[in-house]
């Protein structure tokens, strides 16, 4: 059991990254998860839009996507390696905070948000954790669906 101390104090520290968390919790379909991803990432303070790339057999394209972003596309500095199995940005915009969430030998899946200016450390550091969090609940969900 934990400690109602501690949690209350973790709610009091981050309530936006909790609200993301709380959304992906449950069995969903992994459409219904990804749409939850960007619901996640948009609670976080700053965010004006979030998408999430699913990419198969060397072909992306948008899973799901909220609020406001640029055409679809990959992100500007951003470039594909090694056959779209890896993304790295040539420039460093504050705005932009990109993640892998997992890969496979056939899919790689990444979430993409924008700030409305830049994204502070802590909002970072919340988008880091929600994208780990994020990559285990759509790897189960794809396998429940592939069963």
């Amino acid at each position: 059991m934990s400690d109602p101390k501690f949690d209350a104090k973790v709610a009091e520290c981050f309530p936006e990254l909790l609200a993301g968390v709380r959304l992906l919790e449950g069995r969903f379909s992994a459409n219904e998860l990804a749409q939850r991803v960007v619901r996640a990432a948009m609670t976080q303070p700053g965010v004006a839009g979030a998408r999430l790339w699913r990419a198969e057999h060397g072909k992306a394209e948008v899973w799901a996507s909220e609020g406001t972003l640029p055409a679809s596309g990959l992100p500007n500095g951003v470039h594909a390696e090694d056959g779209g199995k890896r993304l790295t940005a040539a420039s460093e915009d504050p705005a932009l905070w990109t993640s892998a969430l997992g890969s496979d030998d056939f899919r790689v899946r990444a979430l993409e948000v924008r700030g409305t200016e830049a994204l502070t450390a802590r909002v970072r550091g919340q988008l880091d954790y929600l994208a780990r969090f994020a990559a285990v609940v759509l790897a189960l969900a794809e396998r429940r669906g592939a069963m």
